[in-house]
């Protein structure tokens, strides 16, 4: 999907409250920003996020809150196909 803000998906299915956006930079990373219907805050204070820094921070995060999973939120696969369907290129 697209929007004014650029691509993005639903990470909660059950819910279109968040919009999970990705691109991919001038280096070719893919990069991912989060918006959310009750804290548009976020999106104004929280840059692009390159998929190695959400890793890193989800192993931080995983060691400290057992059970949970951040990564669930950030779908690498989702993101691609965006980008190539935007590009005009589907495999």
């Amino acid at each position: 999907m697209k929007d004014d803000r650029g691509l993005y998906y639903y990470p909660n299915t059950q819910t279109h409250d968040v919009h999970m956006y990705v691109r991919e930079n001038d280096n070719g990373d893919i990069e991912f920003r989060m918006w959310h219907k009750d804290y548009p805050h976020v999106w104004d204070q929280h840059e692009w996020i390159p998929m190695d820094v959400v890793q890193a921070a989800a192993g931080i995060y995983n060691s400290e809150h057992e059970g949970q999973n951040p990564m669930a939120l950030y779908d690498i696969e989702i993101a691609k196909r965006l980008i190539r369907e935007e590009k005009g290129v589907l495999q």
